[in-house]
C-alpha cells in the first residue's frame, strides 16, 4: 500500500489472514489496510478484488510463480535459511552486504 486505505478480500473477515494485526489482542475484523501495508495471498488464483475504503486508494501489485524455496525473513532481506540471513546481516553492518563490480 502507497497511500489511501482498502480491504483486500471479499469476505472481509481478519481470522481469514495469516498475522493481520500486530499481536493477538489486536485483530481488527474490519481488515482496512492503511500506508506501508503489506498483503500476501499464498493460494493460486486469478483474481484479486480489492475495494477502496474512505480514502483514494493506491497500492503496487506484484506477481509471480512460487519458486517452491524455503523462505527466511527478517526485515528487509530474503533468504533460503536462517543461517543465510544471519550471514547477510553481518554483511550488511560490515558494509558488505551490497556488492560492487
Amino acid at each position: 500500500m502507497l497511500e489511501g486505505e482498502g480491504r483486500f478480500d471479499s469476505g472481509q473477515d481478519a481470522f481469514s489472514h495469516k498475522g493481520f494485526g500486530s499481536g493477538w489482542m489486536d485483530v481488527s475484523k474490519d481488515c482496512l489496510c492503511g500506508p506501508e501495508s503489506v498483503v500476501l495471498y499464498e493460494r493460486e488464483g486469478g483474481r484479486v478484488e480489492v475495494a477502496a475504503g474512505g480514502k483514494p486508494l493506491r497500492f503496487l501489485l506484484l506477481s509471480g510463480r512460487p519458486l517452491g524455496e524455503p523462505v527466511a525473513w527478517r526485515g528487509p532481506i530474503v533468504m533460503n535459511t536462517q543461517a543465510e540471513l544471519r550471514e547477510a546481516f553481518a554483511e550488511f553492518e560490515a558494509g558488505t552486504f551490497v556488492k560492487t563490480r
